[in-house]
């Protein structure tokens, strides 16, 4: 019985401390590191004026890279598309 309760003790303490050092989100694994530091933390972004206009009636990329996942080498990638919309 001794034994046993010593067990679930074990158990128990591994289990609080699985939870404690439990993964960081996505992007919070260096912030405590970076405020330790004393650096500021990152404040929220500014509005960005009339970037979020649109819908667009065209399309454009240029130079880029079109990467299929196939394992096939990189291919240069330039579109134009153009929009229509019924009335």
């Amino acid at each position: 019985m001794r034994m046993l309760r010593q067990l679930l003790v074990s158990v128990a303490a591994l289990c609080v401390a699985a939870q404690s050092t439990a993964a960081p989100e996505p992007g919070e694994e260096n912030i405590n590191e970076v405020l330790a530091g004393g650096i500021a933390p990152p404040t929220v972004a500014p509005a960005r004026g009339d970037e979020s206009r649109g819908p667009f009636p065209r399309l454009l990329l240029r130079n880029g890279f079109l990467i299929d996942g196939t394992g096939a080498p990189p291919r240069g990638l330039s579109c134009d598309w153009s929009f229509h919309r019924a009335a």
